[in-house]
């Protein structure tokens, strides 16, 4: 068994107002998978390509287990315990960290992706002293585009076709609050 470092087993974020979130881990290869094969979603990546479980599990093991600038957690609704998504925080050298996000389409446009960013964010600012956020935009991909502005990013760049976009947070971090999106 494959087992994560011990700042990860610690330093999970547990409850937002709906969601729980823990750290991924191997179990979660075929939810992962199936989010990850969809070509609406992977076309988006930077490297778009479909997944499959064995470079899940390569990734997971050699990879993602031995970086603790990086941390990907499962979010599941608390209430009902339904796999909501993916969400991310991969800390740079310059103290910046990129955000990323992966919503189940089933549970599209209720506000979770907000919710679980923002409780991301809040745990980076606290735990890494982060102010910085980014997130890469896909310039295709509107909806998402449309969210990071809901949360206050602004566009500082370009990278071929993605759209740097970044978040300063400080003090006014707890004024963070979900948009709840019908």
């Amino acid at each position: 068994m494959w087992r994560i470092k011990s700042m990860k087993q610690s330093d999970a974020i547990k409850k937002t107002e709906r969601l729980f979130l823990r750290q991924i881990d191997e179990t979660d290869t075929e939810a992962v998978v199936k989010l990850r094969s969809d070509e609406k979603i992977y076309r988006f990546f930077k490297k778009p390509v479909k997944l499959c479980a064995d470079d899940h599990i390569r990734w997971y093991r050699n990879v993602y287990c031995k970086n603790e600038e990086c941390i990907e957690w499962i979010a599941l609704d608390d209430e009902l315990g339904f796999f909501v998504g993916i969400y991310g925080a991969m800390k740079s050298d310059e103290n910046v960290v990129e955000l990323g996000y992966i919503t189940n389409p089933e549970y599209k446009q209720r506000g979770y992706a907000s919710e679980a960013i923002i409780g991301i964010i809040k745990w980076c600012s606290k735990k890494w002293g982060t102010e910085d956020f980014l997130a890469i935009v896909h310039e295709d991909n509107k909806p998402s585009i449309e969210f990071v502005y809901s949360l206050g990013f602004e566009e500082r760049g370009n990278n071929n076709e993605f759209k740097i976009m970044k978040l300063h947070v400080r003090e006014d971090i707890d004024d963070l609050h979900p948009c709840r999106c019908k």
